[in-house]
């Protein structure tokens, strides 16, 4: 009986103490709070107006109401077996080219892919040789020899001379600063170098904030992001360019990212990963570019089988990066350590971002040529144009030469009209099985129109396109609204009458820089109401996004003042106390990359603060001021 009130006793007792331990630790957190101040600006101090300019979206063409065909000018029509008013089953043959010219073409465009990867290699080792380049501003000082000190008569040697003390041993250094673990806040920045950039001292593992990037690029300040290890030894440098970046870098990151260490190098894989700066290392852990230019010479992506039946082991299809072995030594001008110190870190930054453009540029001068040899291959068998779809003949030849079909019965037993007389003069030049440069060949088989179709086939159906749309802006392409665009390729403006809007995302981002890159895309189908549109299958088109009265106007805080929660965001606002509170809002579309439409949750009159920071929490007191947080 004793022993169980013992026990009762000691278990209120510590029930007692914990309460009591648990309540002073609350009145210590809520004095100490009750010293904190955090300040807050008024919303209508960070909002910005926004009136939209007119906002397009792009489509493409998904089903044609016709065929175009188009002249290749570096061609010669050997015939042409159609004219106005001709029906015409898919697979009949409109064209034939001059075979003679079309081989000559084949072998020029397959010489340009050697000629644009010699290019590309040419290039890229300058590029490697740029990135070990160090700046002007790591040059070693100049050292400054004293004048030979006169020699001094030899003095008098003592009996007993003094033994000098021993030299007091210097101090080991430390490692300069605190590595960061995270890069949040300009103010993090250690010093300022001499160009006014600033500089921050990063662990191998740090992460870099998109607040921290947006800062940056709206501010327009440079930084240096050192990279060290644990011993404080600099690995590499992220140069950061706030007034030339994109505003598609704000975005979180970490310095690690694409970065290759060996025990003897460090680099940085540009292939793989996306550089959010100049990559830089010391010039002992430097790594040559290897020059990849992402083509490995096997080209497997061009599709070089005739699509004609027949025996074509008369024709040389093989792909030129079959055979193509470039000079090793191309474009290697010396050892770059003579040019070392000899450009400011700036100069250096710009002249690496102009040689990664012409690279860029290169890479797509070898795409089209590819595409160009791929599509060369195509009609080197016998060069014919055929009809894609059953329909009318509405344009053949020249304006002026558009009803001039021949009647004369076909010499080549295909069942196709061989078109005027004009060809016949051609025709003629092929009798004897040779090819004659004296035929005189006149301006309705040359020409290649401008801008105009050389033969159009007309279907019974109406164009169809596929119109890109982000979930923002749904609710203006309904069922039944009609939008209006134009296309990159022919400049011809439209009208297109909305389908249906597929049920399912095409993607879960936007890729439209005017709208939140968060929201997702949907596909719509549109009918273009036009008949004499002269569209083909995959044409690039632009589509008007009509235009509302709340697209205007509207509320648009920076964007470092928007913190995320999972898929919500919120502000930290002051509530009718003078506390801080954390508020949920409803958010929109992102202008210009740095600012985020607010539709609802707060007001011009609130009060909100820079939401990061240790002090910044619920609870916290604040004080209003007017000075805002870039």
């Amino acid at each position: 009986m004793k022993t169980a009130k013992r026990i009762a006793i000691a278990a209120v007792a510590v029930v007692v103490a914990g309460g009591g331990c648990f309540g002073g630790y609350t009145r210590y957190q809520k004095k100490k709070d009750s010293k904190r101040v955090v300040d807050v600006v008024p919303v209508n101090l960070l909002v910005t107006d926004y009136w939209a300019d007119e906002s397009t979206t792009d489509a493409t063409v998904a089903s044609s109401g016709s065929q175009n065909v188009y002249l290749d000018s570096e061609k010669l029509v050997k015939k042409l077996y159609v004219k106005v008013g001709d029906k015409v089953k898919k697979g009949d043959v409109l064209l034939k080219y001059d075979m003679t010219v079309v081989e000559l073409s084949v072998q020029q465009k397959k010489s340009q892919i050697a000629l644009v990867r010699q290019q590309i290699k040419e290039e890229e080792k300058k590029l490697a040789k740029l990135k070990t380049l160090r700046p002007s501003e790591e040059a070693p000082a100049e050292p400054t020899y004293p004048d030979d000190p006169d020699v001094p008569d030899d003095p008098d040697t003592p009996t007993d001379p003094d033994t000098p003390d021993d030299p007091d041993t210097p101090d080991t250094p430390d490692v300069p600063v605190k590595l960061l673990d995270k890069v949040s806040s300009l103010a993090q920045a250690e010093e300022e170098d001499e160009n006014g950039a600033l500089v921050f001292y990063c662990s191998e593992k740090a992460a870099v904030d998109r607040n921290f990037m947006g800062a940056l690029i709206i501010s327009h300040k440079t930084a240096l992001l050192n990279v060290c290890d644990e011993s404080g030894t600099l690995l590499y440098t992220w140069y950061l360019d706030g007034a030339n970046s994109p505003k598609e870098l704000i975005e979180d990151w970490n310095v690690a990212d694409g970065v290759e260490k060996t025990d003897e190098s460090v680099s940085f894989n540009s292939l793989k990963f996306k550089a959010h700066g100049i990559f830089q290392v010391p010039a002992d852990n430097a790594v040559p570019d290897d020059g990849d230019d992402g083509d490995d010479g096997d080209d497997s992506d061009i599709d070089d089988t005739d699509p004609d039946e027949g025996d074509d082991t008369d024709i040389d299809d093989t792909d030129p990066g079959d055979d193509y072995t470039p000079d090793d030594n191309s474009g290697d001008d010396g050892d770059s350590g003579d040019e070392n110190y000899m450009y400011s870190r700036k100069e250096l930054a710009n002249m690496i971002s102009e040689k990664e453009t012409e690279i860029k540029s290169l890479k797509l001068d070898l795409k089209s040529a590819k595409l160009e040899y791929k599509n060369s291959l195509k009609q080197k068998k016998d060069g014919k144009v055929v009809a894609e779809q059953d329909g009318i003949v509405t344009r053949a030849g020249d304006d002026d030469d558009t009803d001039s079909g021949s009647d004369a019965s076909d010499d080549n037993g295909d069942g196709m009209d061989d078109g005027s007389d004009a060809f016949d003069a051609i025709d003629s030049s092929y009798s004897d099985g040779s090819y004659s440069d004296d035929e005189d060949y006149s301006d309705e088989e040359t020409s290649d129109n401008g801008d105009k179709p050389y033969i159009t086939v007309r279907g019974s159906k109406k164009t169809r396109i596929n119109i890109n749309i982000s979930e923002m802006n749904l609710d203006k392409f309904q069922e039944g609204a009609v939008v209006q665009g134009m296309s990159y390729d022919t400049s011809e403006s439209f009208s297109a009458k909305v389908l249906s809007i597929d049920p399912e995302p095409v993607s879960y981002s936007s890729n439209n820089y005017s709208d939140n890159p968060n929201s997702s895309t949907y596909s719509v189908l549109a009918e273009v109401q036009e008949d004499d549109v002269t569209f083909s299958v995959d044409n690039y088109l632009s589509v008007t996004i009509p235009q509302t009265d709340t697209d205007n106007g509207g509320m648009y805080l920076p964007l470092q003042y928007v913190r995320k929660d999972g898929a919500n965001y919120y502000v930290m606002k002051a509530d009718k106390k003078g506390k801080l509170k954390k508020q949920y809002v409803a958010t929109g579309k992102v202008i210009w990359g740095s600012y985020i439409e607010i539709k609802k949750g707060i007001s011009d009159s609130d009060m909100i603060c820079f939401p990061y920071g240790k002090n910044v929490k619920e609870g916290v007191k604040t004080r209003e001021t007017d000075s805002v947080e870039e």
